[in-house]
């Protein structure tokens, strides 16, 4: 029996991390990286032939299928073409922050690329009070993955249940409508 693809595809990304990482740190001198940007999935990009997995935020990756209140959707691929076409190859600089454990901080102009991201609902913040603002307009509006109705994976859902900073109307709506969902209620 076969890896799991979503199993694969997080191995796959932390070895490129690691690899990243360990390429950033042997050569000190190369701490930004500049080139053509394309998009991998919804929390990476390739510049100049390099993997890069973006800093602060987590997101499906592109063979998931999601579902809403009302059909399914390929939505790793909806994230993925999103993305390509917002960054339609342009130029993008990125630099490891420091301090962080993994990733990149990567900039399309003025604009931070996980931000964009995250603003527009296709990642998540990862930690929550990154890119929180930006979390919480995609949610309340019901942007990419915060589709009405959408369920996020198991541990997204225990996450925001126990912390306590995302517990506003806009995460208690949404609790409420997975109960209803789960009992088969309408209130």
């Amino acid at each position: 029996m076969g890896m799991n693809p979503a199993l694969r595809g997080r191995i796959i990304r932390i070895g490129m991390a690691i690899a990243l990482l360990i390429g950033l740190n042997a050569a000190p001198a190369r701490s930004e990286i500049v080139g053509t940007a394309q998009a991998v999935d919804g929390q990476t990009i390739r510049v100049n032939d390099l993997v890069l997995p973006l800093y602060g935020i987590e997101s499906v990756a592109v063979d998931t299928v999601c579902r809403d209140d009302s059909s399914e959707w390929r939505c790793g691929t909806e994230i993925r073409d999103a993305f390509s076409s917002w960054l339609q190859g342009d130029t993008v600089r990125c630099e490891a922050p420091r301090g962080s454990g993994s990733g990149m901080m990567c900039h399309r102009g003025d604009t931070n690329v996980s931000a964009w991201l995250v603003e527009q609902g296709w990642a998540r913040s990862r930690p929550q009070k990154l890119f929180a603002a930006e979390q919480r307009n995609a949610m309340a509006t019901n942007r990419g993955l915060w589709r009405l109705g959408f369920a996020p994976a198991a541990d997204w859902r225990i996450e925001a249940i126990l912390e306590e900073s995302e517990c506003d109307v806009c995460a208690a709506r949404r609790r409420s409508a997975l109960r209803n969902r789960e009992t088969g209620s309408d209130q």
